[in-house]
């Protein structure tokens, strides 16, 4: 059967055979099977299901479905689409928040740390290239090679920095302005269902999250990563630096607007 590549992820190296996807085996790519694994034991579908590992490849489900890449077209703007994304996670962080429970047993290897509290196995990307899409509505959760326990305000900050999208609009990759943003990050969030507390801290855990994630692609380019070192070239870093800093700016802003419900 003819593999055919998956675009827009890494290049040359994932590809679809039948109703499988091959992708390269990692450090953690074992613990993220078992994960995988523990989810469709509980009844969670709408993520791939593992099919193989060797020492260089693992296979999974193919997801069927349409993913987004930036900038994002109208279609992946919906919020109709924005608040199905909300409602997925928080089935999927309800159900991960058992496995941190019954089968965390810390010897597991993830390719990154935690800098929370575990409540929930943070999937760490939860982007419109990893969610698909049938029908104008998320129906599925892919590539988890990011997944580690942290808090779920770790997860759903960074999907609202990705799905809102909440950027500076000067970020080629941003598509509204604030008042825009604003509206859409609601939309979100009360379909996630926050509490007051968790709209209180929101912007702070988003600030750090990604003040995280900045740390971590320097630290991968200091130890002479491609891909890292590509992603500061091409001006990646200053991208996030640029939205860290619109989002102190509007920090208060955003924070009053969440409240106001």
């Amino acid at each position: 059967m003819e593999n055919k590549e998956l675009k827009g992820g890494r290049q040359n190296s994932i590809f679809k055979q039948g109703s499988g996807v091959s992708r390269p085996r990692n450090n953690w790519t074992y613990s993220v099977h078992k994960f995988l694994n523990f989810l469709h034991k509980e009844g969670i579908d709408f993520v791939p299901k593992p099919i193989a590992l060797d020492d260089s490849t693992e296979t999974v489900t193919y997801m069927e479905g349409e993913v987004y890449h930036y900038p994002l077209p109208k279609e992946a703007l919906d919020d109709e689409l924005l608040k199905s994304t909300a409602i997925l996670l928080k089935r999927y962080h309800d159900v991960s928040s058992k496995f941190i429970e019954k089968k965390l047993d810390k010897n597991e290897t993830w390719m990154l740390k935690s800098n929370t509290n575990h409540e929930v196995m943070c999937h760490g990307d939860i982007a419109p290239y990893n969610v698909t899409v049938l029908n104008g509505k998320a129906v599925g959760i892919i590539d988890f090679d990011t997944v580690h326990p942290g808090s779920k305000l770790w997860d759903i900050t960074y999907a609202c920095y990705r799905w809102v999208p909440l950027k500076n609009p000067k970020n080629p990759d941003s598509n509204l302005e604030l008042s825009e943003q604003i509206l859409r990050l609601k939309h979100f969030i009360n379909s996630y269902g926050l509490s007051r507390e968790d709209k209180i801290v929101f912007m702070d855990i988003l600030i750090n999250r990604l003040m995280s994630l900045t740390s971590y692609m320097q630290e991968q380019a200091n130890n002479n990563i491609s891909h890292f070192e590509k992603n500061i070239e091409d001006g990646h870093l200053k991208l996030y630096f640029d939205d860290i800093e619109y989002l102190k700016k509007n920090k208060k802003l955003i924070t009053s607007s969440l409240l106001d419900d």
